[in-house]
């Protein structure tokens, strides 16, 4: 069982997939439990999570619902041997809430991850000081006292971003968070720094919106899109609102947000140029010289 008796990301993605496959395959909860000799409300447990899957049972699954694709299947199999691993955010305890943690266990998982901000720097692009500065602005976000392990946990998120090939980063940002000023102009012009610098990297694409696509910025809220293994297809949405977040695995909800993301992406400046005007925000608040990202 999942720690805790409740379902884990990794218990909940391989769920989600039998859930899928069996319903492909028009195989009844009643037919899977009948071949793994087990009762109907096992099979649903396992599909929402809540207990994990013995690898040997997934393997009966997968060749009952005929997955022959043994990517997918060998990816299947290492979620399910990882579903009860401990994350090293765990060692934050209880500074991480439930949802949070939940988030970054997706993300540590992910190979290819899709974002859009209408109005902030990305977390995953942000310096420790514009962290700062956003945490401290919401009154409702978190306690001052919880800000620096907040910080420490972006910081470990980030690392593997930066450090790794493994996980590539398209982000989509409306050029109005890069004109905002969070913090003071030096939090600000070092954070535009920060962007240009991690654009340098191959596995990771900035985009800027500008200004004047306001129809496509009004699209839809901040949202992050997660793809995981070689499959570029998105499988999880997760959209956060000020009091409640979400993560959304329908096939047409994911099926919309991948178009509102694609149609902000086509919206959007190149990479290169994105880099220009990225600089040009810079010298207009005479942040100095900036070199080429």
């Amino acid at each position: 069982m999942p720690a805790g008796g409740k379902p884990t990301v990794r218990s909940r993605r391989v769920g989600s997939e039998l859930r899928r496959l069996r319903d492909l395959a028009s195989v009844t909860t009643g037919q899977a439990a009948e071949l793994l000799s087990c009762s109907p409300a096992k099979i649903s447990r396992i599909e929402n999570g809540i207990v994990s899957v013995r690898v040997v049972d997934l393997r009966l699954l997968l060749d009952r619902y005929d997955d022959q694709d043994r990517e997918h299947r060998a990816y299947l199999e290492r979620l399910a041997r990882e579903s009860n691993k401990r994350g090293w955010w765990q060692d934050y305890g209880d500074t991480i809430p439930p949802y949070y943690a939940d988030f970054i266990g997706l993300e540590s998982d992910a190979s290819y991850i899709k974002t859009w901000e209408p109005t902030i720097i990305p977390g995953l692009l942000q310096t420790p000081e514009y962290s700062r500065a956003v945490m401290l602005a919401n009154p409702a976000m978190l306690s001052p006292d919880k800000v620096d392990n907040f910080i420490g946990v972006k910081r470990e998120r980030q690392e593997r971003l930066e450090q790794s090939t493994e996980v590539r980063l398209d982000a989509v940002i409306w050029e109005a968070a890069l004109i905002t000023v969070v913090g003071d102009r030096e939090v600000h012009d070092a954070q535009l720094e920060r962007l240009l610098d991690l654009m340098k990297q191959p596995n990771i694409s900035v985009q800027v919106l500008p200004l004047e696509a306001g129809d496509q910025a009004s699209l839809s809220g901040s949202f992050v899109l997660f793809s995981f293994g070689s499959e570029r297809s998105v499988s999880t949405a997760f959209i956060e609102n000020l009091t409640s977040n979400q993560y959304l695995e329908g096939e047409e909800e994911l099926r919309g947000y991948t178009l509102v993301f694609d149609a902000l992406r086509s919206a959007a400046l190149s990479p290169v140029a994105s880099a220009a005007r990225i600089r040009q925000h810079l010298r207009d608040h005479g942040g100095g010289d900036h070199h080429e990202a």
